[in-house]
């Protein structure tokens, strides 16, 4: 009898790897592509990374046969906007600065010059020429004016796209603060040691934290009434709560296989908290304090175990304090690492261990018939590249064959795919996304 290897290979289109970051790390670039040609209104949120920006721009434009044109909007009127039709039939992209700015040429004027970039960037106005794959870009700070334009004209509705240039956390946590206010109408912001912060919670308000198909289960469910949440589990970006309220409406609806299938993995072997449970303990770590914790953790029907970690905001995995952590390792970790033929010889020592003690801990559960997935936010290149650094140069050829590192966007786009409930996919398409993915 042939038994099928279920192992994810290194390659499987659904881990990550080097090319993928490569791509994705290409943002800019990727956005322009993307829009230039279906969209005639490109906005750029500035953060100070504007020569870069120019010179990535610069290139595409001469790559692709651009003609940039640079306005600065506490110049011009709407007369020089007009004006751009007589080049209507070059192939433009005209970059407008400080549009902001144009506040001083009053009510009327600013409300006509918004008028004219619009009037030029409909595609129905026959009036003014400006080709199909013209457009706009604009470079804005913070108080752009989006809201007045969108009060001019629909057109700003469908041309428009974003682009924000700011850091993965920054633009998070701004999001975050967002979605408290509107979404979830909290006022009051929690705080860390005396200081206020927009995207944490009042503890009072954290089961707010929790989507509506998690949160009403909260005390009841079996699965989440004995979870051991984190100090700062009240923080709108959470990784354990994240994971909660990805993992939770799968195993509520019964369809956890959909997600295993993505990885050629069996069903769980029971629906129960003893089978599949968050906040999971190391059950290779002898008993004692600080064992490591797994964000959600299933027993396969095969008998294979699948450990989880979820990521999102996080910085790299870090390093152990020495004094602290020198006996344990002397202890438990040391005798797992030299037992383990998931990690390459060289790699296998004290300094290299206590400086990348989060990471190794966790590989330390790769054995035979267990596996230890990792879920990346597409934008988290710190810790994508930590990821890819350990499966290729810290894990032997057999160890790779058990870290399966995988973006969070991608798993969820191909979840979708795979769901049968269309309450579920609602869910992952529009509750879980606009809270964690569209920042």
């Amino acid at each position: 009898m042939v038994v099928e290897n279920t192992l994810l290979k290194v390659g499987h289109p659904m881990t990550d790897d080097a090319a993928k970051l490569d791509q994705d790390k290409k943002g800019f670039l990727n956005f322009l592509t993307q829009h230039l040609g279906r969209k005639k209104l490109l906005v750029v949120r500035d953060t100070g990374n504007e020569e870069r920006i120019l010179a990535e721009l610069k290139d595409y434009a001469k790559k692709e046969n651009y003609t940039l044109l640079f306005l600065n909007g506490a110049q011009i009127t709407a007369k020089d906007v007009r004006e751009l039709s007589e080049r209507g039939a070059e192939k433009l992209l005209v970059v407008l600065e400080n549009l902001s700015k144009a506040e001083h040429l009053g009510v009327i004027e600013e409300a006509s010059l918004f008028r004219a970039i619009l009037d030029l960037s409909d595609p129905g106005n026959d009036e003014y020429l400006f080709r199909e794959d013209s457009a706009f870009l604009f470079l804005a700070e913070d108080d752009f004016p989006s809201t007045k334009l969108s009060t001019v004209s629909l057109t700003w509705a469908y041309e428009s796209a974003f682009y924000d240039d700011r850091a993965f956390r920054e633009k998070v946590l701004s999001h975050m603060e967002r979605y408290r206010e509107k979404v979830l109408r909290i006022r009051e912001v929690g705080d860390v040691r005396g200081k206020a912060y927009g995207h944490i919670l009042p503890e009072k308000n954290y089961h707010e934290n929790f989507l509506p198909l998690v949160r009403e289960d909260l005390i009841t469910s079996p699965y989440l009434s004995g979870i051991h949440w984190h100090r700062f589990s009240h923080h709108l970006n959470s990784s354990q709560v994240l994971g909660v309220n990805f993992f939770y409406p799968l195993l509520k609806k019964g369809e956890l296989k959909s997600f295993l299938d993505l990885f050629s993995l069996e069903d769980a072997k029971a629906y129960d908290p003893l089978h599949l449970s968050f906040s999971k303990l190391s059950p290779v770590e002898p008993s004692g304090r600080r064992k490591s914790c797994f964000d959600f953790y299933m027993e396969l029907q095969d008998g294979e175990e699948l450990y989880v970690l979820s990521n999102y905001t996080d910085g790299c995995f870090g390093r152990a304090e020495k004094e602290s952590f020198l006996e344990k390792y002397t202890a438990v970790y040391g005798p797992l690492l030299s037992a383990s033929d998931m990690i390459e010889e060289s790699f296998k020592n004290e300094a290299f261990f206590l400086e990348e003690y989060r990471y190794m801990r966790s590989l330390l559960h790769l054995q035979e018939k267990s596996r230890l997935l990792v879920l990346l936010p597409r934008e988290n290149f710190q810790l994508r590249e930590k990821a890819l650094y350990f499966r290729d140069h810290v894990l032997t050829e057999k160890g790779r064959e058990h870290f399966y590192p995988v973006v969070w966007e991608e798993v969820i786009d191909s979840l979708l795919n795979q769901l049968s409930n269309p309450e579920l996919s609602r869910y992952y398409e529009t509750e879980l996304k606009d809270k964690y993915f569209r920042y």
